[in-house]
């Protein structure tokens, strides 16, 4: 949770530091490779690490993988809240303008069609607040 808050308040303040997202994202990866880690790691933190790292320009391709095949499993176990998938939404846009830098993530779509459509829908159906 500590990485993603990590994450999530970089892209918030646009902080842009690569030597440090690129650390970030190497030890995320790492991370999801550890059976230990996956239990603890709920969607909130998927949510939020996946898109920090696509608003700050992380292409870290495996990495973005892994977080949306994850995403897109829990998704398909409990639907997830509308808040991450409006998150998820922005990263899947990440990964197709940026489908050379991310073919991983590109050759994924395909496979998690109906979560992406999920995503789209909730995106479409919130409503633009105006400050």
């Amino acid at each position: 949770q500590g990485i993603a808050n990590t994450v999530w308040a970089f892209a918030t303040l646009g902080v842009r530091r690569p030597d440090l997202t690129a650390a970030i994202a190497a030890h995320v990866d790492h991370n999801l490779q550890q059976e230990e880690f996956m239990p603890s790691f709920a969607i909130q933190g998927v949510a939020n690490t996946a898109w920090g790292l696509a608003v700050l320009g992380v292409f870290h391709d495996k990495t973005t993988s892994e977080l949306l095949s994850l995403a897109a499993a829990m998704d398909s176990k409990q639907p997830l809240p509308q808040q991450y998938l409006v998150g998820l939404h922005q990263v899947l846009l990440h990964v197709q303008l940026h489908a050379q830098e991310l073919p991983l993530s590109q050759n994924l779509l395909p496979d998690i069609s109906a979560f992406v459509e999920r995503c789209a829908q909730h995106f479409r159906s919130t409503p633009v607040t105006r400050s």
